[in-house]
Formats: C-alpha cells, structure tokens, sequence
C-alpha cells in the first residue's frame, strides 16, 4: 500500500484511507475490524482463512455500534491499558493519557470548553481531599458574590490563617485581654496553666490542693491585718490579728499570737558585780521546752569557750575562755542567746563561783 508522496498532494485531501477494510453492515458490529495484538495465535490458524472469534485479551481497532449505518462507533480496545504518546516512541512509562480497568489517568494539564457532568455526588460545594479526590461537601458555596477570590490580606495561592489576620474588633462577641469579663457562675478549667503575671482576685481562694512553690528564692505573703475569728471545727487557720501579728487558731482553738525568739543580746548584763573579785567555775542552763543555745559574757566578750546546749534537764559547762572566768569587782556580765526554737518559754542561767 503506498501511502501519501512526500511533500503532500492538494488532490489527495479528504479522500478514503490508504487502507480500507470495506463496508460492513450494521449488523456486523460490534466487532475487531484490525487485531493488534492477538492472544489466541493458534486459535486464528486453526481457522484457516477464516475469522477466529476475538478474545478479551486481544488488543484492536473496531467498531462497537449495531442496527444502524450511520452512527459506527468507533472502539479501541487492550485488556491491560490504552495509552496515548505525544513526541515518545511509546516507553510504556512516559505516556500522556492512560486508561486502566480501574482508572482514567491524565500527566497532562485537561481543559473542558463546556459543562462537566460528574455523577454520583451531592449537590453541593466540590473539595479537593489530601489525597486529591474530588467530592461535594453536600453543602451550597453560597449565593451572590463577585466571582473567584483572587487574595486574602495580600496573600496569594492556597491561603491559610495566620496570626493578626483579625483584630478583636471584628470578631463578634469577642473582648480584648484588658477587658475579659467571664459569666457570672461556676466556672472549671482543667489541666495545668501558668500566669506571668499577677492574679488578683476579688474574692476568696478556695484550693483543694497544696500552695508549692516552684521558683528559686524566698517567698512571702503581705497582706492587711484586723480582728481574726477562731477556725471552723477540725480546721486551722494563719493570719494577722488586730495588732499586726502573726497568729494562729490551732484546731478551732482560740486565736493565739505566735511566738517569736530573738537570738539578739537581749539583757545587756544580767548580773553586776558589786562585791569582790571572784572566779566563775560553773556555767548552768536550764529550759522548759524546745532548744537553745547560750553563752554569758565578760566585759563585753564570750565567757564560755563553746556556746552552752541548754537541756531541760539542765546543762553545765566548765570551758572558759582564757581570763575570762575571773569577774573583777564592778565587770558586768551579759547574756547572750545565740539560737532558740520550738516552745521556749523560760530559760534559767544561773553560775557557782569562788570568791578570791
């Protein structure tokens, strides 16, 4: 068969194909009219010079149409795939267009000049999911409008929310931080959170749990002080009474200022000597309660070598510093206490001597 003369011919334009398989009636369809590809090979020459039956394996060129010569259907059929090439010897790899028994599959861009019908969704809003299926939110995008958005405060292409895309202002409903008023009534709010800053409250702070302290440091609590009432049964309660105190109700028991020990020298000196020299060969300490430590002193300087531990008991102690168990006529000696705790109330330092 000779094709078309290189170069081109006017005087073949719109003419019959080089190669014509012939009329066929309507009713020959459907049927293979060129076998490209022939599954059954054995099949076809056990035939003879007749037509073997065609085979869904088969790969060829048609016509799927019957009843009617002038509406021939055209029909171009593979059991793997059909593919379309454009500038490719047909790698099988980088073909255009591919149609598969499961999928319709473009690798280039497809442009519609008139309506899509897509069967089997909702009416509704098309979305795109992450996976890139086309589906209808069922739900209408809306009525009205201008047309397709271009941009979104300046930015272009897929646009999400970020920060300052609204101000407080615009947001229905919506209080700025300065100004937040919650709904009166109980409120809850769960998990963990932090403030930065101060927190004042207008009423009382009710905690089912402990008060810890978290940061480095020492703490406080400064607050006003007036007239406290005794704790509620089974309770205990802290504060500032009337005086500025600091008090206690131990086990709804009476309000009761806490006492504080001062490890200050608090009496300047306890004792005058008034009489003649003598020498001090016995220091005793005696307490009611709790722990303390003591030491006297001569002249101005400490008396004993080591501080004294008092006892309840009492505690003596013998270790003087050089010279300083003598007591002129006229010396003074002081007291000093150098650390106390628990429930001091009384202590008694009492020393033996012998006169010179």
């Amino acid at each position: 068969m000779a094709g078309a003369p290189v170069g081109g011919n006017a005087a073949l334009q719109n003419l019959k194909g080089v190669l014509n398989v012939g009329g066929n009636s309507a009713t020959t369809g459907p049927t293979h009219l060129i076998t490209l590809f022939d599954f059954e090979p054995d099949k076809s020459a056990a035939y003879g010079s007749s037509r073997a039956p065609n085979s869904i394996h088969d790969t060829f060129i048609g016509i799927d149409s019957s009843n009617t010569n002038t509406t021939v259907g055209l029909s171009l059929g593979s059991y793997g795939s059909i593919s379309q090439y454009i500038a490719n010897n047909g790698d099988g790899t980088n073909w255009l267009e591919r149609l598969t028994a499961t999928l319709k599959e473009f690798k280039t861009a497809a442009k519609f000049d008139g309506t899509v019908t897509i069967a089997g969704l909702a009416a509704g809003c098309l979305n795109i999911s992450s996976t890139g299926l086309v589906g209808s939110t069922g739900v209408a995008c809306g009525a009205g409008g201008g047309g397709a958005v271009s941009s979104v405060f300046g930015r272009t292409g897929a646009v999400v929310a970020a920060n300052g895309d609204y101000s407080v202002s615009q947001v229905t409903g919506a209080a700025a931080d300065s100004a937040v008023v919650h709904n009166t009534g109980t409120e809850k709010i769960a998990g963990a959170k932090t403030f930065s800053n101060d927190v004042s409250l207008s009423g009382n702070l009710n905690i089912a749990g402990n008060i810890v302290q978290t940061g480095s440091g020492a703490w406080n609590v400064e607050g006003a002080y007036g007239t406290m009432t005794a704790a509620a049964a089974g309770k205990s309660k802290i504060g500032f009474t009337s005086n500025g105190k600091l008090a206690v109700s131990e086990n709804a028991g009476a309000v009761t200022e806490v006492a504080k020990n001062s490890t200050a020298l608090q009496v300047p000196s306890i004792y005058v000597n008034r009489a003649a020299a003598f020498h001090i060969v016995e220091v005793y300490c005696e307490i009611d309660a709790g722990s303390m430590t003591v030491n006297l002193q001569n002249a101005g300087a400490n008396l004993l070598s080591s501080d004294l531990a008092c006892s309840t008991s009492g505690a003596t102690s013998s270790s003087f510093v050089s010279g300083k168990d003598a007591v002129a006529s006229g010396v003074k000696i002081g007291h000093v206490t150098v650390s106390a705790s628990g429930s001091v109330h009384r202590v008694n330092v009492v020393v033996k001597y012998t006169v010179d």
